[in-house]
């Protein structure tokens, strides 16, 4: 009976450090949105090849770039029918994976911030499950200086089979290219130099 019980405990904690199966139901550590600077993805937990699907990020930022300071609403979505479970993290980087503006949450029991200066947004528990086989997410940007230039939205997308282990997931990845408004940068600048 010993070495049963011995052999069940032995398996039970290796699964669990090959297969970490409940780590990212209450949100993905920081850093695995999959960016040029965070090199990891959800993969780095959960089986699979992550796959890119554009269109997953999109805000309400307007076509002429985003200025200095305002706030915005960014949306992380994905569709998968028939599935029932999802995970997510977005972070707003340059190539470098450097954090750009400032995240703020508005849904504070489906989403989260994560990393030492909370640089990244990803799911709570709450924030998971999706009977209708339609997650999404928003939360608000506040956007960076004058003269930042480009930022880019990267995010992972995680469509879990619900079989509590982390293998038979789907990951996709995705990017958000924003560009700064220069016309409104340089306005702020005259309106400066005029006080």
């Amino acid at each position: 009976t010993f070495v049963i019980i011995t052999f069940v405990v032995a398996s039970m904690f290796i699964s669990e450090l090959i297969f970490p199966t409940h780590a990212s139901t209450n949100g993905a550590p920081a850093g695995r949105t999959g960016s040029p600077g965070d090199v990891f993805s959800c993969t780095s937990c959960h089986a699979g090849t992550a796959a890119t699907l554009p269109g997953l990020i999109t805000s309400n930022i307007p076509a002429s770039g985003y200025i200095p300071g305002q706030t915005y609403t960014i949306t992380g979505s994905i569709t998968s029918i028939g599935k029932t479970k999802f995970g997510f993290q977005i972070s707003p980087q340059d190539t470098l994976g450097n954090p750009l503006g400032a995240l703020v949450i508005t849904d504070s029991t489906n989403t989260k911030l994560v990393g030492t200066t909370g640089n990244y947004v990803t799911h709570l528990t709450g924030g998971t499950s999706f009977p209708s086989g339609i997650a999404t997410w928003s939360f608000d940007w506040v956007a960076p200086i004058a003269g930042t230039g480009d930022v880019t939205f990267y995010g992972a997308f995680n469509i879990t089979n619900n079989n509590s282990i982390s293998s038979g997931d789907v990951i996709k990845l995705s990017s958000l290219l924003i560009q700064e408004n220069l016309s409104a940068s340089i306005n702020d600048f005259a309106l400066f130099q005029e006080d």
